[in-house]
């Protein structure tokens, strides 16, 4: 590859790609050797290594024996390792299945966790792929020299990030696509939808260990973005003379797409601007430590809440997603605002946590009335009444779940409780918390009104929450 990084007109290639989704993505085929942990066994033959997605996403391989190879049960396989004969790649492997035919060659297929391969020379460029994600961006010349909406460009740290749509096969073209904000899937698998690149934004070289980080950031980054998890795959360094110098294999945590109109819900518009405005603020964060570690669990409790009130489980949705709130509560109030002492913490009721990070937020904490169900709902055991706020609202139907006694379950056992409203509030409060931690000031998606609205602090951002 003559250039790793982006040119301003036209759009970046893939080293690897999807033909169509959940396709795998071969990565090499030719001689493989299984070595044994008992000393001297070895199993030689013709075999494959891919990314495979079904039935889960793994690093994938298959072995067909020679003929005179030693055969060995699943049981002596525990421990093996994979050699890549013709690279000398190595590497711990998982044997999953075995086919013993006679006649004809006998086959081991498994996973493998990792392959890595690297030199010493510094990198100036990293090509990566991007998996399930959803955004168009700006307008991009693509190979032919047709022109597409598919470009983002982030900035920050020090960093600079393209990312362009490859113009994704599984998304389907409709009528109304150039006022579209997020393009349509038609159904759920996975496919490579992006490519991007990674450099320092002035040129200069860098290690794998300073990359690395940037690129864990920006899964987290796009799995926050598209309210399920989206994986940055086989990225590739570059160097100086535009030869490989590094690349990985490996398979993150990612999620099926599905469609725009029946999947999880995502407060991204898909606008180029948006994930530009979070990049120097997540940057910034996860530069950090312990804000990393904050950021990491709390958008994985993100993630898995939104997917559990995506498919009706409501009651599961609430408690995990205020799992995430209380998280960011006692990192903002004590660890970094210091406005409450760790004890005190403790002894504040969790609607008064909610209610102060809230309020340093930004964030209302009135019931919004697009939530009528939550709005009319009396708390149960109550006749009559309301609940005072939204942190009051959520962290009494929460406790129902959390600490069932039998009071509480009885008090719960009522069929209209609005547990749906009372985990979109909940996931409302977590998504403004993080756009507002990483100093995020423009147009999202609202999960209460599915309209495009300002954040609440639009225009007013004067300092950081934390």
């Amino acid at each position: 590859m003559a250039k790793c990084g982006p040119s301003e007109d036209t759009a970046l290639e893939p080293i690897y790609r999807t033909s169509s989704p959940d396709t795998p993505v071969p990565l090499y085929e030719g001689p493989l050797t299984l070595t044994l942990p008992k000393p001297g066994v070895t199993a030689s033959g013709q075999g494959r290594v891919a990314v495979a997605w079904l039935p889960r996403p793994r690093l994938h391989f298959e072995l067909e024996l020679d003929r005179d190879a030693t055969i060995v049960t699943l049981e002596e396989t525990e421990s093996a390792t994979l050699r890549l004969t013709a690279t000398g790649d190595e590497a711990p492997c998982l044997i999953t299945e075995m086919s013993i035919r006679s006649p004809g060659p006998s086959r081991y297929t498994g996973t493998i966790q990792q392959i890595e391969r690297r030199t010493a020379d510094p990198l100036v460029c990293v090509r990566f792929h991007v998996v399930n994600f959803a955004s168009r961006g700006t307008p991009i010349r693509d190979a032919e020299g047709g022109r597409r909406a598919g470009r983002n460009t982030l900035e920050g740290g020090g960093w600079r990030v393209v990312l362009d749509w490859l113009g994704s096969t599984a998304y389907r073209r409709r009528p109304e696509d150039d006022k579209a904000e997020l393009p349509a899937l038609e159904r759920e698998g996975y496919e490579v939808t992006h490519v991007g690149s990674l450099e320092r934004a002035d040129g200069s070289p860098f290690t794998v260990e300073d990359c690395l980080p940037v690129i864990d950031l920006l899964s987290y980054l796009l799995s926050f973005a598209r309210g399920r998890y989206c994986c940055l795959l086989l990225p590739v360094g570059f160097n100086a003379d535009g030869r490989r110098a590094w690349e990985e294999w490996s398979v993150r945590k990612v999620h099926p797409g599905t469609p725009v109109e029946g999947g999880s819900w995502s407060w991204y518009l898909g606008q180029s601007r948006a994930l530009g405005a979070m990049f120097p603020g997540m940057v910034s964060r996860w530069s950090d430590a312990d804000w990393q570690q904050v950021l990491r669990l709390a958008i994985d409790l993100y993630v898995t809440a939104n997917q559990q009130a995506s498919t009706g489980a409501s009651q599961v949705g609430l408690v995990v997603a205020q799992s995430a709130l209380e998280l960011l509560a006692w990192a903002v109030l004590v660890e970094r605002r210091q406005v409450v002492s760790p004890e005190g913490f403790e002894k504040l009721a969790a609607a008064d946590t909610l209610r102060l990070l809230l309020e340093l937020a930004g964030v209302p904490r009135e019931i919004p009335a697009a939530l009528g169900a939550l709005c009319s709902a009396s708390p149960p055991g109550q006749k009559g009444g309301a609940w005072r706020d939204g942190p009051h609202a959520i962290t009494d139907l929460r406790n129902g779940v959390v600490h069932p006694t039998r009071s509480r379950r009885l008090k719960l056992g009522v069929p209209d409780l609005p547990w749906l409203d009372a985990a979109s509030l909940t996931l409302w409060y977590v998504e403004l918390v993080l756009l507002r931690l990483l100093e995020y000031d423009d147009a999202y998606r609202s999960r209460l009104t599915f309209e495009k609205l300002e954040v609440p602090w639009a225009g007013g951002l004067r300092t950081p929450l934390a």
